[in-house]
């Protein structure tokens, strides 16, 4: 039994994770706790729950326990593990990069929704994703969309090299150019865009400090909108239409309360059309404005 922790079973590890974040007052304790066992182990959760009785070894106990140890910090758990779930992939993620969340998805989805059924769009596809942060968005609409060239721009360098890093693990790596700029700045002389997809700060600077704790540990940059939320939105908004073609589109991802507010900013920059897309809770989530 050299290098096994004697009596630690993959049950009996996973009862005492799961009682340590039931006590910690983190949601979803169970489900945590397989997480941080299959990560350490190298493991399917699956075969965490068809293999009740294997043994652990000393190694990766504490493997586990130093995944635990930091969960318990309220660290993020894909910061804990390094990578998250995002459209049926897998992305590597550092603590520059915002964790992706089901309202992106959203966007994604109506991006894609957009141009699959767009007979008007033939050949390449032109794209820029502004705020790209681990890339999740970029790759994600490349990988679904064969014809798409996608121009990924975050201002954070660390977060840059994480998206490119993740496109590269992707293999879209030719087709996803990752830019380190400010918002459009760094892209305006590259070419007219058929559509700017963007998940901004959105999260007024007032509410930051009510958070989860673990929201609070995400880069302050990639949340904080300013005073109501907006500021970088309505930047955005302001500056992005003469890089779009006619017609072309931006998508962008809203707080649950702004879109009256982010119509009118559209309205007035010169979009021509406004669409709105609710989340699950009957939230309006994205904005889908067109440019004739």
């Amino acid at each position: 039994m050299t290098g096994l922790l004697m009596g630690k079973t993959l049950r009996t590890l996973l009862s005492e994770f799961r009682e340590r974040l039931s006590s910690a007052g983190i949601e979803n304790p169970s489900l945590e706790a397989e997480h941080i066992l299959s990560a350490a182990l190298k493991c399917r959760r699956l075969d965490l729950l068809l293999s009740p009785r294997r043994m652990v070894s000393e190694t990766q106990h504490r493997s586990a326990q130093r995944l635990l140890e930091s969960r318990l910090q309220r660290i993020p758990l894909a910061y804990v593990l390094g990578e998250w779930d995002f459209t049926g992939l897998t992305f590597k993620l550092n603590r520059f990069t915002l964790v992706p969340r089901p309202e992106t998805e959203l966007l994604y989805e109506t991006v894609l929704r957009k141009y699959q059924n767009e007979p008007r769009i033939s050949g390449t596809i032109h794209i820029a994703d502004i705020g790209t942060g681990s890339g999740c968005l970029a790759i994600s609409i490349a990988k679904t969309m064969p014809t798409a060239q996608v121009w990924a721009v975050d201002l954070s360098a660390d977060a840059a090299r994480m998206a490119m890093v993740n496109s590269r693990d992707h293999h879209v790596d030719s087709r996803v150019h990752v830019w380190c700029g400010d918002l459009v700045e760094s892209i305006s002389s590259t070419r007219p865009f058929d559509a700017v997809v963007a998940n901004l700060p959105y999260i007024p600077t007032n509410v930051i400090p009510q958070l989860e704790p673990e929201v609070q540990q995400e880069p302050r940059r990639a949340l904080d909108g300013g005073d109501d939320g907006l500021h970088l939105v309505r930047r955005l908004v302001g500056e992005v239409l003469p890089l779009l073609k006619s017609p072309g589109c931006l998508f962008l991802e809203i707080g649950y309360n702004q879109s009256s507010l982010v119509r009118e900013l559209c309205l007035r920059a010169g979009f021509s059309s406004i669409q709105t897309v609710p989340d699950h809770s009957g939230w309006d989530r994205i904005i889908l404005a067109e440019k004739k």
